[in-house]
């Protein structure tokens, strides 16, 4: 028990050194894929904006649109092409540990059950980490080539601000309040959920993990059929228990105050619903955590075989 929990950063660099001896080949036609197809996309919108554009039409306000534009453009295509290579990192997965074929081999490698743990883990690490160097570097060298054909627009904008849509939203609740109307938005639970994303994303991660991990074969694609159909079970869930929210809650409100207050049979619903919320959100932290503890008892599992 003691040689299946201990942690030898030696041979988690070995392992590490051999997912990249047998996948470096998949991960760099990966990249030159993402880039080439980058690249083909960038050169089709920059000959066509220079084409039909004027550096000395461009209003100050039109050259901050299309800033704005062009940022968000990259931030999108990056972002559907992390989820391409996380997929990737899930082919490695499978090929150690689901894959009769080559988990076998895999297994048999020296290094504890908790030693795969972390290398299976830093796997996506790196993954994930690679494609956020990348995608700066793609960001600024493609405002570098736009800063030298329009000087006039500011293009160095912040290549994370998408993340600004959380003060905007902030914002906006605060000055749409009113007593007799009620906060939909609720700007503490908005609050939290932007504090509590990070195990939000967590926790889709670890479902992620765990599902491939049941499946022998086809196992990528048999959960993204799966996570498709929780996705519509949870939309038809949730709009079924905001119905009977709606329905019920208001029945429970004292009627003399409903007389006096007719607007209370909307705001104690709403009410009701933030609180869900919050304890929905909250209860993202241990989930995240059991679903890790899961994972590495999968592993554990594999191992003893």
């Amino acid at each position: 028990m003691q040689q299946n929990c201990s942690v030898e950063w030696t041979r988690i660099r070995n392992l590490l050194r051999y997912d990249w001896a047998i996948d470096k080949s998949k991960i760099t036609n990966t990249l030159v894929i993402i880039l080439g197809l980058y690249t083909a996309f960038f050169l089709m919108a920059y000959w066509n904006q220079t084409r039909l554009g004027d550096a000395d039409t461009y209003s100050p306000e039109g050259g901050a649109n299309l800033a704005t534009f062009a940022t968000v453009s990259v931030m999108n295509y990056f972002r559907y092409a992390t989820m391409v290579v996380l997929i990737l990192a899930t082919v490695i997965l499978h090929r150690k540990f689901t894959n009769p074929q080559t988990s076998v081999q895999y297994l048999a490698l020296p290094g504890s059950r908790l030693e795969k743990y972390i290398v299976m883990l830093a796997d996506y690490a790196i993954v994930f980490v690679g494609m956020e160097v990348l995608y700066l570097a793609v960001w600024a060298l493609s405002m570098l080539v736009c800063q030298l054909t329009y000087p006039e627009i500011s293009w160095w904008l912040n290549p994370y601000g998408g993340y600004d849509l959380a003060d905007r939203i902030f914002d906006f609740t605060q000055s749409h309040s009113t007593d007799s109307a009620p906060d939909l938005f609720h700007t503490n639970t908005m609050q939290l959920f932007f504090w509590i994303s990070p195990f939000i994303n967590l926790v889709f991660f670890g479902l992620w993990i765990n599902v491939n991990m049941l499946f022998s074969h086809n196992g990528i694609l048999k959960t993204i059929g799966l996570f498709i159909l929780g996705h519509i079970v949870l939309i038809v869930a949730g709009i079924t228990y905001v119905g009977l929210v709606f329905e019920f809650v208001p029945r429970n409100v004292d009627p003399e105050l409903f007389q006096q207050f007719p607007e209370m049979a909307t705001i104690a619903p709403f009410n009701f619903l933030i609180k869900t919320a919050k304890v929905i959100l909250w209860f993202q932290i241990p989930l995240a955590l059991f679903l890790q503890w899961l994972f590495y008892r999968q592993i554990a599992k594999k191992q003893a075989k």
